[in-house]
């Protein structure tokens, strides 16, 4: 049963992805983001299109391994098996390269997003 594999594995993604922010995030960050993942996911569950839902679960599983990977780095620096060099991204997040296409409902979740970090203290 292909629906029942698929759910699975979004519930697996789902799963992993808050267990990522507990373990990794500072808490004001774990807040926003577990909302955002929770809101994202709810807002994924009727889509049908084979197209949009690899794209999602493709950006989400991308999501989870920098997020896994700049923990790996911290805690690398941190323990003294790892310099810190410009080349090690030890940030949570990433820049938009100014060439990327939004969309209008893209452009305005990331509005939203910068609003709801800028409250909570984030950086930008």
């Amino acid at each position: 049963m292909a629906t029942s594999r698929a759910k699975n594995s979004a519930v697996i993604l789902y799963r992993s992805i808050l267990r990522s922010h507990k373990d990794y995030l500072p808490n004001e960050m774990r807040a926003l983001g577990d909302q955002y993942v929770k809101s994202e996911f709810n807002l994924f569950k009727k889509v049908t299109e084979e197209v949009q839902l690899k794209q999602f679960y493709t950006e989400w599983n991308g999501y989870l391994g920098h997020l896994t990977q700049t923990a790996r780095t911290k805690k690398s620096i941190s323990a003294g098996s790892l310099d810190e060099t410009p080349n090690n991204n030890v940030a949570f997040g990433k820049h938009i390269a100014a060439d990327v296409e939004l969309s209008e409902e893209q452009t305005t979740q990331l509005q939203k997003l910068r609003e709801e970090t800028s409250k909570t203290g984030g950086q930008q």
